[in-house]
């Protein structure tokens, strides 16, 4: 059974917010409602069970996890289209939002391309383009995500393409000094702001 894209039903991003969700859906509810035109019941219902599974957090976290598997399913996967799968992940990345980005989501489906079958073909193609467009791209990838999710990618990326293992190797130790400069930076935020209030209260 085909995944129903649910984005596109609403008629926005995967990367598009709790609310933007929820203006799309009143937008279309209201143009395809059976009271205005019975002959869109049906698009009206779909509308409906998207919004049902996308309007909530929890499920529409769910729900990505599987439309993400669906896009890089395919029974016949050849090194071409693992070129596919990781050009798809790229543009998803490159187009987001940062801020509102499910990086849980990227790694698992960084995961899930990189099975063993897919694995054996990356590292047996004769098609070094190939290889390269796909070592590439999944560098990208793993370079646009946060400290925590790229330690849940690194060992595996760094064993399936030992060329590039110094970089990831660099990549891990920026990512995670710029997590602890983060940290201790609220930290300190928050230290400097109680002194300041004892001294205002002291002062006065």
């Amino acid at each position: 059974m085909l995944q129903k894209n649910y984005y596109k039903i609403l008629q926005v991003s995967p990367q598009c917010t709790q609310e933007e969700i929820k203006k799309a859906y009143r937008k279309l509810a209201l143009q395809f409602h059976p009271d205005i035109n019975h002959k869109t019941t049906q698009i009206f219902n779909e509308i409906k069970e998207a919004y049902e599974v996308l309007g909530n957090a929890t499920s529409r976290s769910k729900y990505n996890t599987t439309f993400f598997y669906y896009l890089v399913e395919d029974k016949n996967v050849n090194i071409h289209s693992i070129v596919q799968q990781t050009y798809q992940l790229t543009s998803f990345i490159q187009s987001g939002n940062r801020f509102t980005m499910d990086y849980e989501m990227i790694a698992t489906y960084i995961h899930h391309i990189l099975q063993p079958l897919q694995v054996n073909l990356i590292q047996t193609t004769a098609e070094k383009d190939k290889y390269q467009q796909i070592e590439n791209n999944l560098y990208l990838t793993a370079a646009a995500l946060p400290f925590h999710q790229y330690q849940k990618v690194y060992t595996l990326l760094s064993n399936v393409f030992p060329n590039k293992i110094n970089l990831y190797n660099k990549l891990l130790k920026q990512k995670k000094q710029n997590w602890l400069g983060e940290k201790y930076a609220i930290l300190i935020a928050i230290t400097m702001t109680i002194m300041l209030c004892f001294i205002i209260a002291y002062l006065s």
